[in-house]
This record gives structure tokens, C-alpha cells and sequence, in this order.
């Protein structure tokens, strides 16, 4: 019983009788003693447990409690021989002992795990008897079949806990070799891609075949039926074709499989650029016809756009020598290291995006835009990459022309004001330096205008090192104000951002509240609706759900946090590109119903913001359809908000686009306002994909007043030492203010000595000046638990 009690806590439903046996001492110092022993057990795999408690016989005591299963784990490392610097098995290129990871270490009749990236692996296990382990090429990634012969397998006898080398081909045999080579140049390639897919994976996390020593020769191949890429045996002067380059290439083929884009000369080149990106060599197959041959130059060959050609191979090299030259350009403008780590980076964030060949054309002018947009920091490619000079050069190179920069590059570091407070200046940090034309830094102009009123112009103010700052003047609130910067470049020309200037110039709200009245990241479901009577769509109905990306569609929704959105229909996992798309005429999505009308302010206004995925650049009738998205305030009558294509460009190539409007521009703000979004597949072959996420309705509320001037709590227009006077006599005097607000000279919230203080130090010891609103009257910027002003004549 003593026993039992002691043991409680574990899950031990087997004890076995007690028995009298000798107690050895420990120091050899104390006699031994007899004792009891009692066994308690649990059988069960996954808590297995076996303990021995001893008792002392005379009176009852616990004198030990021992775990007699001893845990040892078995550590080790898989080596293996194989074919490096990017050339095939042969006597001037033999097989290399090194670490081979992926590899799957069972332990006979026990566990098993998969060797890490470098080869090494710890398995667990419980006992220190000798064990075999046990190795094969069943990976994670990867399942190697030897069709001319046994597929390796390896047992390796070890003693935990090791350390265990399991050797997968210590000895030099040209099938065996094969098998190796394929596995681990599978998984490199694998781990080259999927490791550089932050912004989601296009599905490539399966084991697929790799079939080697095919009883043929001269050739590899990728099969889309059976999900395999092949390799052939020795022989007809070829070498085996399982080796670098040649494996990167076909795996190359499955990755544009699984991203849904088309093969021909798009496959062969997309092949041989994760070759040529991840082995740092322009070479496809070296020495595969004999010693100095190759199988191909894409950088030699030189193939301009557009392909003159219609041989798919030849054509695919424009796509796999455009980004050896972004490489090149890369590694003399950053160094090799740096410029060969950007522009793999850059190949796998754009085969992500890219709506992949034209005709028989692997790379294109839409292929540079796509570049050069994941290139992009700043949102717009029109101002120029971080990379454009190299990136553009590449594709130049290959008749590929990149859009021309403008004269003048115009960027805001600190972004543009996306609301204006009423009364209060809104400075604007801008960075100017020189496209094709140099800016003359004494000619930098802000202009801008409220309504409908002339444009009216203040001189930029130069902060050095190519920085400016424009500050637009305080603004009515309510109003819409419309702005742009003008520059002359040292020739006289003028120059604007945006381009356009005067024509299309940057629009901002002044408002003095943003209200989000909706925010629905479609994590739950508040009220939306799928079917119009119009509809005729057979697949690609609209579904909230965890998108499964392809090429068209996207692999993740937008919000930051969750996962739902609504997209137009759920294929299956590693599906066809068009397996769930839009086919057969219109499918439409209903918003909830939203009141805009009661207890609103008649000052406020309202903005409907949402995320949109747009795709119909795929598919065999590419941008033929469009993406229709409509308004209504009586759940009858609809007005167009924007439609979406059919022109190709960055609306109709997928991604998640932003789209804002003021409903009030439209339609009556009445209680009943509705939106609608219809995706729709009018013409047969396209690939129709879409998605809706993040929808948000705000409220802009404008308070104008009252205004008041900071630091001057005695209302007389002025900030003296009378103003802190004042304060005093308001904390001590019970004197009223007609604006405590005024009195708070930190903006803090509250109102103490420390704002006479600092008012003090202001007007005689060159202290900070007071808060906004100061030195012109203006409104609180603060929502506090001051007492709202009371007009003094003296601010507006």
C-alpha cells in the first residue's frame, strides 16, 4: 500500500508481488540488507513505464524508487557519395563523401526520424542494447525508384547512443550513384525553393518519384500525369542523366505544375534557371553528350524576344540567360555573395506572381514589369527599383524593354498624409534626385487648393542630401484638398509628381475623426450573400474559406491575422489551374446591408475600403473578362463603383489591390446601402479567378470647432507671463477658463504647475514652445476629458 501511494501520480495498473531480495550497498562501505521489491508497470507504448520500489521489511519505509527504463537516445550522421561541381559521374568527376540530409533512420521494430539538412538525425529510443538501423530513399520530398535493379537500402549496426554514420554508397557503383544523386539533388532543389517562399507555398510539399537508370538513354523528362521526373542509364556516348543541373531542371517543370502556369518554352526556362540560380552557373548539363559538351548556353545563345523560333528548348533560354544577367549585374553593383542571394530571392518572389510565357516566348515585357514589382519597395514601379538599372539592363539585353523611368524620381520616406487635421499645417518629407534629367533644388514647388479654387504654390524647403520638406497650410475642415510638387530640371523642363500634376494630383480628406463603423476581415461571417437571379456560373460560385493557391488564385487571403476570405470556388490540393474557376457566366457576392444614414453627422462623410484579387491573364483567352463591382441604396437600383480589366496589367494578374471610394459620390446615404461583386466567364478559355477581403467602412467626422490658441488660457490673443499668471489662478484661485484646453501647454490631458513651469521656461529660458495649436489658433488634436472651449473672438 505504501508502495501505491508513493507511485499515485503515474499511470501504473500492473504491480507484481512483492519479493525479498538483497540490497547491495552503494559504497560497499554499509552491509547489505534484505528488502522488498515491488514492480509496478504500464505496457501501453505510448506511456510505457517500469518502476522498482523498495521497501524496508521491518517497518514499512520506502528506501528507493527506481525507473528501470533507461532512455538512449541514438545519434548519428547520413553520409553519402556524390557527384559535385555541377558535372555528372564520371572518372574526371568521381563521387565525394559528404553529409546527405532527408534521408529517413528507422530503428528495427522501433522509432525513426528523417536526418536534418546537414545529415545528422537523433532518434529516440529507451535501452542500450546494439540495434540496427535501418535506411532507404523513401524521403519526405522524394521517392527514388532504380528501374534497373533493387532500390538502395542501408542497415547499419550501432550501439545507443552512438554516434551511428549510416554510409548510403561507400563504394563507387554507377546505379547506386544514380539513386543518390537523385535524391539529394531533389531535395536540394526542393529546400532551394520552398525556403524562399515566404509569401506562400505553391504546393510543392510532396513526395514525388524520381525514376533513375530508365533502361534508355540521352534524356530526362517530367511527367505532370505521374508526378515524376526521370533519369536515364549510361550509354549512346550520354552519361547518366540523374546528376545537378539536369535534376534542378525537371524538378523545375513540377514547380511550374504546381503553380498552375503553362510549360513549353516557359517550363524549359524556368527549369533551367533554378539550375543555373542555385549551382551559380549559366551551364545547363555539362559534359552530358561527353567531356566539354553541354547540353545547353542559354547565355551564349543569346535568344531575343520574341522567339524566332517555336522549339521549346530554344525558346526557354530568353527566361534563363535574362536572369544569369540579373545575377551578373547583381553580383558587380552588391558583390557575387550579395547580388547571387538578391536574385534568387527575386526569381522565386516573381515566379510567384508571374502569369508565365507568352506564345512561345519564356520571357516577355510583362515579365520585367512582374520583376521588377517584387523588386519594388515603395508601392509603385513607376519611381524605379532598389534594382531597376540591373534588372532592366538583363531583360534590355533580350529586347525585353522595362517601363522608362521618369526624368525626375519623386519618393515621400515618410509616406503621404492620408487625412488632414482642420487648422493644422501638414508637413510632407519628399526625396528628390535625378532619373534622366538633375533637379534644380531652388526650384521645388508645392501647389494646392481646396475645392474648386486655384492652385496656389509654396517654395519646398531644402533639408540636404537630395530632402525637402512641403508643408500645406492649415484647411477648412470638410473640404477635399488636391496637391502636387513641381520641379524644374537644370535645362529649364518642367517636372511633377504625379507625372500629371495639375491634371491628377494627390487627393486628401481634412477631417478631424476617422470612425471604422465596419471592419470585417471575413474571419466570421456578418451577413454576406452569394447567388443573383442572373446568375449562370456552373463552377467558381463565390465560397468563404482558406484559399488554395495556383497561379490564378491566391494561396493566402490578405488580413494579417486569420485566414478566411472569399474567393471564387476551392479547387483541391496540387489541382489544374482552372480545376475550381469561374465558368459559365456570372457568380456574385453580396455585402451586408449598412445604414449610413441615421444618427450621422450632416458634416461626415463616409469611405468603403477593400482588398481585391483579380486573375484573368491565364488560361487559353487571357484578359477577355472583367471583374464588375457596383453599389446600390435601395437594394434595387446599382451604380458601377470601378470594373476590373480586361486590359493586362496589375489589376488582372492576381495580388491583393486595395480599393477606396466615397459612396456619397454615387449614391444617397440612406440606411439600406449595399455593395455587390460579380466575377464573371464570358469567353471560353479563360481562367477566371477572384477574392474579396478586408472590407471596411469609415466614417470621416469633421469637427471645426471651437479653435483656440495653446498657452494663452487668458483669451487675449497673446502668450506672455499674464498666461501663466492665469494657470496659477486656475489651480489655485478657482479663476474659469473659457478654454482649459489652452492651459494644458503639453497637450497631456490634465492641467498642473508643470504647465506654468513650462510656459515659464518658454517665455524666459528658451524651453520648447507650447503644443499644437500654436502660434496659430487651431483645433485640439487630442480627444481628452478637458471641457470642449467656449468662443472668445479671438480664434475663429
Amino acid at each position: 500500500m505504501r508502495a501505491r501511494e508513493e507511485m499515485a501520480a503515474e499511470k501504473l495498473p500492473q504491480w507484481s508481488e512483492a519479493e525479498l531480495v538483497i540490497q547491495a550497498s552503494a559504497a560497499l562501505r554499509d552491509s547489505s540488507r534484505l528488502v522488498y521489491r515491488v514492480s509496478a508497470m504500464n505496457p501501453d507504448p505510448s506511456e510505457m513505464a517500469d518502476w522498482s520500489v523498495l521497501v524496508d521489511p521491518e517497518f514499512g519505509d520506502i528506501l528507493d524508487v527506481r525507473n528501470e527504463i533507461i532512455h538512449t537516445d541514438i545519434a548519428g550522421a547520413v553520409r553519402g557519395r556524390v557527384n559535385q561541381n555541377n558535372r555528372p559521374d564520371t572518372a574526371t568527376n568521381p563521387a565525394v563523401d559528404q553529409a546527405v540530409g532527408r534521408v529517413p533512420v528507422a530503428i528495427s521494430g522501433g522509432s525513426s526520424t528523417f536526418a536534418e539538412v546537414d545529415g545528422t538525425f537523433l532518434i529516440p529510443h529507451g535501452g542500450t542494447a546494439p540495434v540496427n538501423l535501418n535506411s532507404s530513399l523513401v524521403g519526405q520530398w522524394v521517392v527514388v525508384q532504380n528501374e534497373a535493379g533493387a532500390n538502395l537500402s542501408v542497415t547499419t549496426p550501432t550501439t545507443p547512443p552512438g554516434p551511428a554514420t549510416v554510409e548510403l554508397n561507400p563504394v563507387p557503383n554507377a546505379q547506386i550513384q544514380a539513386e543518390v544523386n537523385g535524391f539529394h539533388y531533389t531535395n536540394i532543389t526542393h529546400d532551394f525553393y520552398r525556403d524562399r517562399t515566404f509569401a506562400g507555398n505553391p504546393g510543392i510539399d510532396i513526395a514525388i518519384d524520381c525514376n533513375v537508370n530508365i533502361i534508355d538513354t540521352c534524356n530526362a523528362f517530367y511527367s505532370p500525369g505521374a508526378q515524376s521526373i526521370n533519369f536515364y542509364q549510361e550509354g549512346g556516348g550520354c552519361v547518366n542523366t540523374a546528376y545537378a543541373s539536369v535534376v534542378s531542371h525537371e524538378y523545375g517543370h513540377f514547380i511550374v505544375n504546381r503553380l498552375g502556369l503553362g510549360q513549353g518554352a516557359f517550363g524549359e526556362g524556368f527549369g533551367d534557371l533554378m539550375s543555373i540560380l542555385i549551382y551559380d552557373d549559366p551551364i545547363i548539363g555539362h559534359d552530358f553528350l561527353g567531356p566539354g559538351t553541354v547540353v545547353r548556353d542559354p547565355v551564349a545563345a543569346n535568344v531575343q524576344y520574341p522567339c524566332p523560333q517555336s522549339a521549346v528548348h530554344f525558346c526557354g533560354q530568353i527566361l534563363g540567360a535574362s536572369f544569369w544577367r540579373i545575377r551578373d549585374n547583381l553580383g558587380n553593383s552588391l558583390g557575387s555573395a550579395e547580388g547571387l542571394a538578391v536574385a534568387q530571392q527575386l526569381a522565386v518572389d516573381w515566379s510567384l506572381i508571374t502569369i508565365g510565357g507568352s506564345g512561345s516566348s519564356s520571357a516577355h515585357p510583362q515579365t520585367a514589369i512582374e520583376v521588377l514589382t517584387v523588386d519594388d519597395d515603395d508601392g509603385s514601379v513607376d519611381n524605379g527599383t532598389p534594382n531597376f538599372a540591373a534588372i532592366c539592363d538583363a531583360f534590355a539585353q533580350h529586347s525585353i524593354d522595362c517601363p522608362a523611368l521618369p526624368d525626375i524620381l519623386i519618393t515621400y520616406p515618410e509616406g503621404r498624409p492620408e487625412t488632414l487635421l482642420p487648422l493644422e499645417a501638414a508637413p510632407i518629407r519628399l526625396l528628390v534626385v535625378a532619373g534622366t534629367a538633375t533637379p534644380d533644388a531652388a526650384t521645388g514647388q508645392l501647389l494646392y487648393r481646396q475645392g474648386a479654387a486655384a492652385f496656389q504654390s509654396v517654395a519646398l524647403q531644402p533639408l540636404g542630401a537630395d530632402q525637402y520638406l512641403g508643408t500645406i497650410p492649415p484647411q477648412d475642415c470638410g473640404e477635399l484638398v488636391q496637391y502636387y510638387f513641381s520641379f524644374q530640371d537644370t535645362v529649364g523642363a518642367s517636372h511633377f509628381s504625379p507625372s500629371a500634376g495639375s491634371g491628377s494630383p494627390f487627393e486628401v480628406a481634412v477631417i478631424s475623426e476617422l470612425n471604422t463603423v465596419v471592419d470585417d476581415s471575413m474571419e466570421v461571417d456578418l451577413g454576406w450573400s452569394v447567388g443573383a437571379p442572373t446568375d449562370t456560373a456552373t463552377t467558381g460560385v463565390w465560397i468563404r474559406t482558406d484559399p488554395l493557391g495556383t497561379g490564378a488564385a491566391p494561396e493566402l487571403d490578405h488580413s494579417e491575422v486569420g485566414t478566411l476570405c472569399w474567393v471564387t470556388g476551392q479547387g483541391s490540393v496540387g489541382g489544374s489551374l482552372g480545376e475550381n474557376d469561374v465558368d459559365g457566366g456570372a457568380t456574385t457576392l453580396f455585402s451586408p446591408v449598412f445604414d449610413m444614414a441615421t444618427g450621422v453627422d450632416p458634416a461626415s462623410t463616409f469611405s468603403i475600403k477593400y482588398w481585391r484579387w483579380y486573375s484573368t491573364g491565364t488560361g487559353a483567352a487571357p484578359y477577355a473578362d472583367t471583374f464588375v463591382i457596383e453599389i446600390s441604396s435601395d437594394l434595387a437600383t446599382w451604380v458601377n463603383v470601378e470594373t476590373v480589366g480586361p486590359a493586362n496589367g496589375p489589376d488582372t494578374n492576381g495580388g491583393w489591390i486595395q480599393h477606396s471610394f466615397d459612396p456619397s459620390l454615387l449614391v444617397p446615404l440612406t440606411t439600406t446601402i449595399q455593395m455587390r461583386f460579380i466575377a464573371s466567364d464570358l469567353d471560353a478559355g479563360s481562367v477566371v479567378e477572384a477574392g474579396i477581403d478586408d472590407f471596411e467602412v469609415v466614417a470621416q467626422i469633421c469637427n471645426q470647432g471651437p479653435s483656440f490658441l495653446r498657452g494663452d488660457p487668458n483669451g487675449d490673443g497673446s502668450v506672455d507671463i499674464s498666461d501663466a499668471v492665469a494657470i496659477l489662478a486656475y489651480l489655485f484661485d478657482s479663476l474659469t477658463l473659457s478654454c482649459v484646453d489652452s492651459a494644458d501647454f503639453a497637450d497631456s490631458g490634465t492641467v498642473n504647475i508643470s504647465d506654468a513651469v513650462a510656459l515659464v521656461s518658454y517665455l524666459f529660458s528658451g524651453g520648447d514652445s507650447p503644443s499644437f495649436p500654436f502660434p496659430q489658433c487651431g483645433l485640439d488634436p487630442t480627444d481628452d476629458t478637458l471641457s470642449d472651449c467656449i468662443p472668445d473672438g479671438v480664434c475663429p
